[in-house]
């Protein structure tokens, strides 16, 4: 059943020319796109010439890098991570205790999602993140 996949696998990390082949079209042309529009960006003084690329090594400052946005999440993949280690190992009683353990961080990881209830998007991580009011209903409401 998975001969096919492993198969596909094997065949990317051996031969990876056959499958970059096929999109080397397309993504040269969007390369072309994005040199074309920025070079004209630069030269009606919209974008300055020394501005880099959002993922460009050095670029990436402390106020890109807000990670109380994301406190919610950081906290409940720390909080998971213990009880479902735990949870493997025990039996009996303490299984209850860490389903209740379970409940207790998803209800401060939904506290710490409303605690900060700002009507504006903000971005962080180079704007690889994003919180708006939608983000926060989607969360409390899953």
């Amino acid at each position: 059943m998975f001969a096919p996949l492993v198969a596909t696998v094997l065949w990317m990390g051996i031969y990876p020319s056959s499958f970059f082949a096929v999109m080397e079209p397309s993504v040269g042309a969007l390369i072309k796109q994005y040199d074309t529009v920025r070079a004209a960006a630069i030269q009606d003084g919209t974008l300055s010439p020394t501005v880099h690329s959002p993922c460009s090594p050095g670029t990436w400052s402390r106020a890109a890098m807000n990670y109380m946005l994301a406190l919610p999440e950081i906290f409940l993949a720390v909080a998971a991570s213990p009880c479902s280690c735990s949870a493997s190992s025990c039996a009996g009683d303490a299984t209850n205790r860490i389903a209740w353990l379970s409940v207790l961080a998803l209800i401060v990881t939904s506290v710490l999602l409303l605690w900060s209830p700002s009507a504006a998007t903000q971005t962080a991580f180079q704007s690889l993140y994003v919180v708006d009011q939608f983000a926060v209903f989607l969360k409390v409401s899953c």
